[in-house]
């Protein structure tokens, strides 16, 4: 949290925290504000929920006009989901129906490691880069992998080949693509 502060980042107000059995009887949400449900111990976006005008209202990430508490409760079920985080929902440069741009920081023993950063979410201009605490990029051109950079790097420059070993089975964009100039991060761009 004080990381992404003193970056400039606005780092989310934390509602709930616990078993997602609780969630439907202890948390209450503020009617009409927005929040996201994020399932713990998963990855890749399962088990993540935006909710913009809170249980009832559209699901950003899976592009739905309606999701209910009951079809959140039953999805978590579904992936085996034990725990939850329940935060405040952040809206993107896009308005209130879009998605912020994402900053994953990656600590390992009590120190910063690395930080993913997703720009554009969602957007025909989505790009990625994984970057130090300094700022410096440690991904390719948008790509990452522990293996030969010819590997990864598609014929167009800042395209990646896609990954489906890795899971992964959509193209990344590397963020010197953009049309829109970058949001400055820390008086830099990325």
């Amino acid at each position: 949290y004080l990381f992404s502060a003193e970056a400039g980042f606005r780092a989310p107000k934390i509602f709930f925290c616990g078993l997602v059995s609780d969630l439907g009887s202890t948390f209450t949400p503020t009617p009409g504000s927005g929040f996201v449900v994020k399932a713990t111990g998963l990855h890749s976006g399962s088990g993540v929920y935006a909710l913009p005008d809170g249980f009832g209202g559209r699901e950003l990430l899976r592009d739905v006009p309606s999701m209910t508490i009951s079809e959140v409760l039953f999805d978590l079920a579904s992936l085996g989901a034990t725990k939850v985080i329940v935060e405040e929902f952040i809206a993107g440069r896009g308005g209130s129906y879009s998605l912020p741009d994402e900053v994953k920081i990656h600590v390992f023993n009590g120190k910063v490691g690395s930080i993913n950063v997703l720009f554009n979410p969602k957007t025909s201009c989505c790009c990625w880069a994984e970057v130090d605490t300094a700022w410096n990029r440690l991904d390719q051109q948008g790509c990452f992998a522990s293996s030969n950079k010819n590997d990864i790097l598609d014929e167009s420059p800042g395209l990646c080949k896609e990954q489906p070993s890795l899971g992964e089975s959509k193209t990344m964009k590397d963020c010197s693509l953009c049309v829109n100039p970058l949001p400055p991060v820390n008086d830099c761009l990325l």
